[in-house]
């Protein structure tokens, strides 16, 4: 083995002694401990749609290899100091993989011991690059979320979430507080979308199937297709979900929740309720379609129109489309849908005598509580 000689090892040890003097000047000077790294992650998501835990937030993040966007200002306000320095610019935060909740990112940030100091952060999921539909911009401690579409279907739309955090990370007499503990900035995300999902079941006879084909809603006031809306979020926090929201677009038109391009949605026979006994069997509503919305009103005087089938869809010929006879004056939540909040329009086939109709138009928050707000009939 050849031996290294003198002068290089000086000149490999020299660096490494200059670097250490340079950290220890630097925490001397600024206050930053630089083994206290300011670590970030998600603590808890309300459930609503498509993430619904803390885990299907991990999930989702490895499965579309994103996670979330994080801004944070250090601002120190004395007699004799006062300045604002941002410390996260819309810095990547993702899980290291699903069985592993530790979230990282890069380049690291380091607290002020300072307690002086005090944070501010806003995060949201999922994290927008440069080149998405909607992006993301932040100005004077303000986040927006800019171009959010009226419409997205659940299985390829973004289920926005959001979350702010601030506080000092040590108090008066240098000692932790309770806002970041260990060293952690734990984010608790809220979903600021609302969920529109019909659902269905039939009666009649169980072997003959029923296929959905196209399904339109329209109204006078409605959110647009194609249109989009921008969310606001200032670090300080809202107190009330319900805000944020500008520039929706909404007039009088349809929107299609099922196109007939589409494969039919075909009602399983667990989905068959036999209403003819008096000991009814147990029986599930199958999910037809699912969408995310920017919460608006207008949701009032809606009309549906929808075309099926009977039978089944692989036979040929293939069974015969019926236009069913539109259902007007629907209304969803007084006119309103909420943040966080799913409306759940329930039909009723029958595979007997070719009925349709609206069973129920129900609420449900996070915890799938559900809530009967009117039965429909054709």
């Amino acid at each position: 083995m050849p031996k290294l000689r003198f002068s290089y090892l000086f000149r490999v040890i020299l660096p490494v002694i200059l670097a250490g003097f340079i950290v220890s000047s630097c925490s001397r000077h600024t206050k930053v401990t630089m083994l206290q790294e300011i670590q970030l992650g998600a603590t808890g998501v309300s459930t609503k749609a498509l993430v619904t835990t803390q885990q299907s937030l991990i999930d989702l993040s490895v499965d579309n290899h994103t996670g979330f966007g994080v801004y944070g200002y250090k601002n120190i306000s004395t007699t004799t100091r006062n300045y604002d320095y941002r410390q996260f610019n819309n810095v990547l935060v993702y899980p290291s993989g699903k069985t592993n909740t530790t979230w990282t990112y890069s380049p690291k940030r380091y607290w002020d011991s300072d307690p002086d100091a005090f944070y501010q952060f806003a995060a949201y999921w999922p994290y927008l690059p440069e080149d998405s539909i909607s992006y993301v911009t932040e100005a004077n401690k303000i986040l927006t979320i800019n171009d959010i579409p009226n419409w997205q279907k659940q299985g390829s739309g973004n289920d926005f979430l959001v979350a702010t955090k601030r506080g000092h990370y040590r108090d008066a007499s240098g000692n932790l507080t309770t806002a970041f503990p260990n060293n952690s900035v734990n984010f608790s995300f809220s979903h600021i979308l609302a969920n529109i999902v019909v659902k269905g079941y039939y009666i009649g006879k169980k072997n003959v199937h029923v296929n959905v084909h196209e399904m339109k809603l329209g109204g006078t006031n409605m959110l647009t297709t194609g249109g989009s809306a921008d969310y606001t979020l200032p670090f300080a926090g809202q107190t009330d979900v319900t805000q944020g929201f500008s520039n929706i677009t909404t007039g009088n038109g349809t929107h299609t929740l099922l196109a007939s391009t589409s494969p039919a949605v075909t009602l399983p026979e667990t989905s068959w309720y036999n209403d003819s006994v008096n000991n009814p069997n147990q029986y599930e509503t199958w999910p037809i379609c699912s969408w995310f919305v920017v919460p608006s009103t207008g949701w009032q005087g809606l009309t549906l129109n929808l075309t099926y089938s009977l039978g089944d869809i692989t036979q040929s010929p293939a069974p015969v489309a019926i236009p069913a006879v539109p259902v007007t004056a629907i209304t969803l939540n007084n006119g309103t849908t909420l943040p966080q909040y799913k409306y759940i329009i329930t039909l009723k086939f029958n595979s007997a005598s070719n009925g349709v109709e609206i069973e129920s138009v129900q609420v449900a928050d996070w915890n799938t509580v559900e809530v009967s707000t009117g039965v429909y009939n054709w």
